[in-house]
């Protein structure tokens, strides 16, 4: 088949989206196929119609990119494509939109609220910002979070009053940004494949590394290996992680990131990725080769799914 290999992304997320896309593209060749790599850019229509393509892998990242946008050109254009459909990748794409659906589907998530840049520029809003803070049943430390980036990008930790600058920091990437609880625990994330028979999680995964501000920067040097929690705790992720696909409505595949609250061992969803990383070791393929799935057969599925 014909594959339109689409990267590109924000500024912050173009060389991930990149370096994926490199692999995937390497394993579809070696599944017979003629893959045309296509930078996403304002040429991406002409692009698209230009290279013909049976199908479209979609492996953007970021807002304008993954957040439902290409897909909605992709719809327009009648071309099939991976992963999940325009609405829902707008929904997974944006964390405040994902909070309230967790909320309402009674799935476990820091507390938050959301900080609109024009509360940002009143007179008393540090004031204003730390009584919504004690309002919500937040305790210092909290997070602030760009709810359209991924990775650890557009991330400040508020630990106390005299940090309430860094509520800036995330306001360079949207006009409304995510205040959540910071939750000390352990990293775990679940993986989800569609087969056949319907949507499976891999095996549980805990991510390792070195903690800066109290957490694993998903942009930096990080290591992960097989959970070793109790086979309740390890069900327990997974049922959530499916919960969170459907509430969603995700497609095709996602991950589903959590952490383990240390002392309670109170598991809190983070977030849904509908695009995860699929650069060879990285966490998704490394939790379907604990499922027995070798890394061109994750590829494969995950390309065939986009005719379903």
């Amino acid at each position: 088949m014909k594959v339109a290999m689409i990267h590109g992304g924000t500024s912050t997320e173009q060389a991930v989206s990149t370096l994926n896309a490199t692999h995937i593209s390497q394993a579809l060749t070696a599944l017979g196929h003629q893959v045309n790599s296509i930078f996403y850019d304002k040429e991406i229509v002409s692009k698209i119609n230009e290279a013909k393509p049976d199908v479209a892998f979609v492996c953007v990242q970021g807002k304008y990119h993954g957040d439902g946008t290409l897909q909605a050109i992709l719809d327009l254009l009648e071309i099939p494509y991976t992963g999940s459909r325009t609405k829902a990748a707008a929904i997974i794409n944006d964390k405040i939109v994902c909070k309230k659906l967790f909320r309402e589907a009674s799935i476990p998530t820091p507390k938050s609220f959301y900080w609109k840049v024009s509360d940002a520029k009143k007179e008393n809003a540090p004031a204003e910002f730390f009584n919504k803070v004690e309002k919500c049943g937040i305790k210092l430390p909290c997070i602030v979070k760009a709810p359209g980036q991924g990775g650890s990008f557009g991330l400040a930790v508020v630990e106390s009053e005299a940090d309430y600058k860094k509520v800036s920091i995330p306001f360079a990437y949207d006009d409304v940004v995510l205040v959540e609880q910071f939750v000390f625990g352990r990293f775990f994330t679940v993986g989800i494949l569609e087969q056949d028979t319907g949507p499976v999680t891999f095996p549980v995964i805990e991510g390792i590394g070195d903690k800066k501000d109290g957490f694993i920067s998903m942009n930096s040097e990080y290591s992960y290996k097989e959970a070793d929690l109790t086979a309740m705790q390890l069900q327990n992720l997974q049922d959530i992680a499916m919960q969170v696909f459907e509430t969603c409505e995700a497609r095709g595949y996602a991950r589903v990131d959590f952490i383990v609250e240390d002392g309670t061992d109170l598991p809190y969803v983070l977030e849904i990725n509908a695009v995860p990383g699929l650069k060879k070791g990285s966490l998704f393929p490394m939790a379907a080769k604990l499922a027995g799935i070798e890394y061109h057969a994750v590829v494969d599925r995950i390309l065939m799914d986009a005719f379903r």
